[in-house]
């Protein structure tokens, strides 16, 4: 990718890394929410054994 990104002129080489942050943010947020959502499943059952 990274070739790629080098043989693009300027403009087109600032659009793929916008793009390219925007979805590292997005995987982060997916990321958050998996590990939200396994601390919620992982809760209940902490609480039945007090």
């Amino acid at each position: 990718m990274v070739n790629s990104i080098q043989g693009l002129n300027t403009d087109e080489s600032s659009l793929i890394g916008e793009k390219a942050l925007i979805v590292d943010k997005n995987l982060d947020m997916l990321r958050l929410g998996i590990e939200e959502a396994q601390v919620m499943r992982i809760t209940p059952s902490v609480e039945r054994l007090h």
